[in-house]
Parts: structure tokens; C-alpha cells; sequence
């Protein structure tokens, strides 16, 4: 019996996803009305709790545990009220971002239930003081007006944090990422991201003449090319798109955004010849299968996973 509702609810949660996905795109057609588009806004949350009954309901009958049950309860009234807070406090809030983030961060805690529920249970913890935090900080920076005259502090800090990794951080799978300071374990980078994008825009909330983006392009290569330095090429990957971006929206200028790609296609293919692993991650995208046990290891089980 649990077998036949397994196999059935994989097509009902194909169709939950269908409609959901319809409704993602439907919500943003031109000359939808504003009466409309929060009725399918309203449809897709209703699908999303559709699929995170479904998933649970099917784990619950598979293992009988009631803490699956709870986790359920508590996921639904979590994205209840979330989607409250920004409702009233931050209504100029786009509902497909809040919507879509609601629905990811949905299907990581069915992933992590199935996997482990005290670890999806931590995980739940770690959302909701999250939510918390994530839901404060623009009141205190729209209260904050001194926060773009930092501008020079948040580069020194942001190339401080970065630099010290580069010299005497952990190496994991061949980059330089962490700082343990005792038992506990940092990653600088994820901090210097948010530093960076302060800098970023401080910078060109002054000025978006020639010399102002060139002095800001400078600063924003010497945070890219310290994680370079580090073999962080993924995480360079992420400082120097988010720098295109930011740079783009405030000139309006493509040129810029045809510059930077050109400069990372050329950065990419030089990467190639310089760092062993990026030729590894080649070699395991072009045919994971051909390394299944080395290089293209999590690729396979990815796909294996995935079928």
C-alpha cells in the first residue's frame, strides 16, 4: 500500500509543480491586472503548501515518525507568517522573489527531512532566526543614514578579511576558504560579500562618472583576484558578476557589462591552464562518466539521484 501511494505521488507532485511553475510565469504577463496577479500569487503559496503536505505525508507513511508530522506543521505556519511580515512590512516587495524563496528553501527541508530529520530540524532553526535577522536589517539600514560614508572602511575590512584567508586559511578540495579561530570555523568571504556590495554601492551612489567606476573597478579586482590568489574561483566568479550587475544598474551603460563578460571568458580560459582542479571540473563536466569514481563523482551521483 505505501508503494502504490509512493508511485502516485510522484505524479501529484508533478502536477503540484506544474501548476506552480505556470503560475510563476502567468503572475508576470504584461497588462495583468494588480487584482489578478496577487490571485495567482495567492495560487502558487497554495501549491507550494500542496507539495510539502504531499512529500511529508509520504515520508510519514514510509518511516511512521510523528517528528516528520511537526516538521510539516511547523514549515507551513513558518511560511505563513513570513509571508505576513513582508506582506506588512516591506510591501514594495517583489511576491515572486518571496514566493520562489519560500518554495526553495520548501524543498530543502523535504530533501533534509528525508535525509536526516534532526538535521532538518537544525536547519529549520537556523531559517527562522534567518527570517528574524533578514527582516530587521533593512529597517536598520533605512534608519542608518551614515552607511554610505563608510565607503572606504567597508574596501579595507572586505580586503583585510579576504587577504588573511589567502595567507593562512584551510585549504578545502585545493582553495583556501576558512579561518578557525578555536573550535569554530568561518568563512570571511561570506561577509566580505556583503561588505562588498556596500562598497559597491557607496561608490557609485557618489559619483558613476569615468574616473569614480574606474577607481570602484580597481577595488572590486583586487577583492576578485585575492580569492584567485586563494583558489576560490568560485566564489571570484560571485564578486565579479555581482560587480557587473551593480555596475550596469547604476550607469545603464552595456558597454560595461560587454567588457566585464569579455574580461571573464578570457579570466576563465586562462584559469584553465593555471589551476589543475579547474581542469578537473572540465574534464567532469564534458563526461562525468568517464571519471564516475575521480573527478566526476558528484556529477554521477547527482544524476543517479536525479534518475
Amino acid at each position: 500500500m505505501v508503494h502504490l501511494l509512493t508511485s502516485i505521488s510522484r505524479f501529484t507532485l508533478i502536477i503540484w509543480f506544474a501548476f506552480y511553475t505556470y503560475e510563476c510565469f502567468a503572475a508576470l504577463k504584461n497588462g495583468i491586472s494588480e487584482q489578478r496577479q496577487n490571485m495567482r500569487y495567492h495560487r502558487q503559496t497554495t501549491y507550494m503548501y500542496f507539495i510539502i503536505v504531499n512529500a511529508n505525508l509520504v515520508l510519514y507513511m514510509a518511516t511512521h515518525d510523528m517528528q516528520i508530522l511537526l516538521m510539516c506543521t511547523a514549515e507551513i505556519i513558518f511560511f505563513i507568517i513570513t509571508m505576513l511580515i513582508y506582506n506588512k512590512m516591506y510591501q514594495n516587495a517583489s511576491k515572486s522573489i518571496v514566493n520562489n524563496m519560500c518554495m526553495l528553501l520548501a524543498i530543502s527541508f523535504i530533501i533534509l527531512t528525508r535525509l536526516d530529520i534532526d538535521k532538518a530540524m537544525k536547519q529549520f532553526a537556523i531559517a527562522v532566526c534567518a527570517l528574524i535577522i533578514t527582516c530587521l536589517i533593512p529597517l536598520f539600514i533605512h534608519k542608518l543614514k551614515f552607511l554610505n560614508k563608510l565607503t572606504w572602511i567597508y574596501a579595507i575590512i572586505g580586503i583585510l578579511g579576504l587577504g588573511v584567508v589567502a595567507v593562512a586559511g584551510s585549504r578545502v578540495y585545493g582553495a583556501k576558504l576558512n579561518i578557525s579561530l578555536g573550535p569554530v570555523t568561518i568563512q570571511p568571504s561570506e561577509f566580505v560579500k556583503i561588505l562588498f556590495v556596500f562598497f559597491v554601492a557607496s561608490m557609485l551612489y557618489k559619483s558613476i562618472d569615468f574616473h569614480q567606476v574606474v577607481v570602484t573597478t580597481i577595488i572590486a579586482a583586487l577583492h576578485v583576484l585575492i580569492l584567485v590568489a586563494s583558489k576560490d574561483l568560485g566564489g571570484a566568479g560571485i564578486f565579479l558578476f555581482t560587480y557587473l550587475i551593480m555596475l550596469y544598474v547604476a550607469t545603464k551603460k552595456p558597454s560595461y557589462m560587454l567588457l566585464g563578460i569579455g574580461a571573464s571568458v578570457l579570466a576563465a580560459f586562462l584559469a584553465y591552464f593555471i589551476f589543475p582542479h579547474v581542469q578537473t571540473r572540465v574534464i567532469a563536466w564534458r563526461d562525468p562518466l568517464s571519471v564516475a569514481n575521480d573527478a566526476g563523482y558528484q556529477i554521477c551521483q547527482s544524476l543517479f539521484a536525479i534518475g
